[in-house]
């Protein structure tokens, strides 16, 4: 039982993981036995497919707006200063 509960912990890591990571994940996890044999190995491709689009969907926008990117780049990049800046002080 505490096997089952650690893997499910271990899973829900692996979908907060960056994408890397994940891929990682995945060809560790098909050597290793499990208690479902093929199910979390079909969740983890899942995961990481539903990643890919997420990119190539950013990437679609990027080429169909290049100006609205741009000021959405330049925006994160001010938020994530003054963050940063909250942070230090």
């Amino acid at each position: 039982m505490l096997y089952i509960i650690v893997y499910g912990i271990v899973f829900l890591i692996f979908l907060g993981a960056p994408l890397p990571f994940q891929i990682v994940f995945m060809i560790i996890n098909i050597f290793i036995p499990d208690p479902i044999p093929v199910v979390d190995e079909a969740l983890m491709a899942a995961s990481i497919i539903k990643k890919l689009a997420g990119a190539e969907r950013i990437i679609e926008f990027s080429n169909e707006n290049p100006k609205v990117f741009k000021i959405i780049i330049v925006g994160m990049v001010i938020v994530f200063g003054i963050f940063i800046k909250m942070l230090i002080s």
